[in-house]
């Protein structure tokens, strides 16, 4: 009986020392310096992404090759580059030549599978101008 008792005392010791500190994050040194750089390829603005657009779906349609198909076939008549899921309901289609977003919009008008269509921006994305990790 003393056994278990000294078994259980350890075990829950263990449990919550162990547990402390756990997540805790330090600072060391200055934050990190501002990388808006002019030799960035990225986009730091708030302007759309030429021939970029992001689609929605609609909510109980699943992310599946079923789907990313039939997406390319409400596309067809658009020169699609590249088209990936995003996770979350979310597409990535790229299109060149960009034919604008309200001939997107007027082709997948019908479809039954995307609820919104929109630009894809890059807000302030800059990669930094060194290597983070060592």
């Amino acid at each position: 009986m003393k056994c278990g008792r000294l078994v259980s005392a350890s075990v829950l010791a263990l449990l919550f020392s162990g547990c402390q500190g756990v997540g805790s994050t330090q600072m060391t040194g200055k934050p990190m310096a501002d990388t808006h750089t002019e030799h960035n390829t990225m986009n730091p603005s708030n302007q759309p992404i030429a021939g970029e657009y992001l689609l929605t779906l609609k909510p109980g349609v699943p992310e599946d090759a079923q789907t990313l198909a039939d997406l390319r076939r409400d596309l067809g008549s658009l020169p699609v580059v590249a088209l990936s899921s995003l996770g979350h309901r979310l597409y990535l289609v790229k299109i060149h030549p960009d034919p604008g977003l309200k001939a997107i919009q007027g082709t997948l008008s019908n479809s039954s599978l995307v609820t919104s269509i929109q630009e894809n921006r890059h807000y302030g994305i800059n990669p930094p101008d060194r290597r983070v990790l060592y």
